[in-house]
């Protein structure tokens, strides 16, 4: 038997975690002829990876990778065939890349295109649609940059504008503001922590959602003068 459990990451949430997670592992490590599956994001790597959690060594951890956007191009212009409309492979490819290739985003994303449409996806519908889809989510993504420090914000932009890989380096400390070294630590750790932030496999940061970096670019950015 295999047991598929998902958002585990949550777990980290409850209020006796620790406790929690060395009872799960005790009863876990007694059934024969059961595996599990635990499925969340990156924030959950740490308790598999750190020596001091519950769960380290316990299981193999396994980076899914998206899916190519040649697959979704050929997917999702089968989907618009079948109801009447059509897209072509090169605006299936442009909303699949567009939300990097996030399976729930690049669904969603596809079916606001489709809804856009009246036959054929044109840039316009594609464009509607991803100000459509930011739209439902803007005001989840004011109150959650809200409750973040203003340098933990600054981060998160210097992050989005592309400059994960360097976000140690001075020019970009001065430009965005982000403090002394210990506070951009402090503000990198918080935000991995809300799985705001991930981290890629070359070591490099990322904005974990990309319909939020999305909003941070389009809307977020204007509105700040760094």
């Amino acid at each position: 038997m295999v047991v598929f459990i998902d958002e585990c990451q949550r777990i980290a949430a409850l209020p006796d975690a620790p406790d929690f997670l060395e009872r799960l592992r005790t009863a876990w490590c007694g059934h024969k002829h059961a595996s599990y599956c635990l499925v969340g994001t990156s924030a959950m790597e740490a308790m598999f990876r750190d020596a001091d959690r519950t769960f380290h060594g316990f299981g193999d951890v396994i980076r899914l990778q998206p899916i190519p956007k040649e697959q979704w191009a050929r997917f999702i212009v089968g989907r618009f065939d079948a109801t009447g409309k059509r897209i072509s492979e090169a605006h299936a490819a442009e909303i699949a890349e567009s939300v990097r290739r996030v399976s729930g985003c690049v669904q969603h994303l596809a079916a606001y295109a489709w809804a856009f449409t009246d036959g054929t996806v044109t840039d316009g519908d594609i464009e509607n649609a991803k100000e459509y889809l930011i739209s439902t989510y803007r005001t989840n993504f004011r109150v959650m940059t809200a409750g973040l420090s203003a340098r933990q914000r600054n981060l998160l932009l210097a992050v989005a504008d592309g400059t994960g890989g360097g976000c140690s380096d001075q020019r970009t400390i001065c430009r965005y503001r982000l403090g002394p070294s210990s506070t951009g630590a402090r503000s990198k750790a918080a935000l991995l922590g809300k799985d705001l932030l991930l981290l890629r496999p070359d070591g490099s940061l990322g904005v974990a959602d990309p319909l939020l970096e999305m909003w941070l670019k389009t809307e977020y950015r204007p509105t700040v003068n760094l």
